[in-house]
Order: C-alpha cells, then structure tokens, then sequence
C-alpha cells in the first residue's frame, strides 16, 4: 500500500458517510414539502380577503377566486375583479383614495 493511498481511503469514506447522513436528512423534508405545499388556503381566510375586496366601492364583483400554497404559511391569491368603472372616475374617490 502506498504512504499516500490511506488518507484518500478514509477522505472517501467519510464524504461517502456524509452524504449517506444528507440523504436521510433531506428525504423526509422533501417528502413533506412536497405533501404541504401546493395546498389551497383555508376558506375563512379565503373569505376574509373576499369580504375586503367586495366591501370596496369600486369592485363591482369578484369571481374566479383561486389560492394556493407557495411556502409554509405563504399563499398565492388569484381572483378575477371587476371594476366599477362609474367609481374609478368619480373624483370623490380619487380625492379619498389620493391616488392622483
């Protein structure tokens, strides 16, 4: 056996090590990643922002509504609105909101 030989034995017997404890680590978090993400929001919180939306006088309705789950307690809000146009141009709304 060459002098240089064994450090190189027991460097790839620990990487090999490592990453056999990396594996064991990762696989579960991936597999619960990949159970709770992608998941809609709950309705109540589905509702809240649904309420907020409609309670605006300038959204004539809301339909459409789709949510999902992009990161732990992370969502994605997706609806289609439809505006009042009569309210967007009304001064008293543009005065109220300061939008100009």
């Amino acid at each position: 056996m060459a002098k240089g030989s064994q450090p190189n034995y027991i460097d790839g017997r620990v990487l090999s090590r490592i990453a056999h404890l990396a594996n064991n680590v990762l696989s579960p978090l991936q597999k619960n990643r990949d159970l709770l993400l992608g998941r809609s929001m709950n309705l109540a919180d589905t509702d809240v922002i649904l309420q907020h939306l409609r309670r605006d006088p300038v959204v004539a309705f809301v339909t459409d509504t789709k949510t999902e789950e992009i990161g732990p307690g992370i969502f994605r809000f997706k609806a289609e609105v439809a505006w009042n146009g009569d309210k967007v141009c009304s001064l008293a709304y543009v005065q109220r909101t300061s939008c100009f």
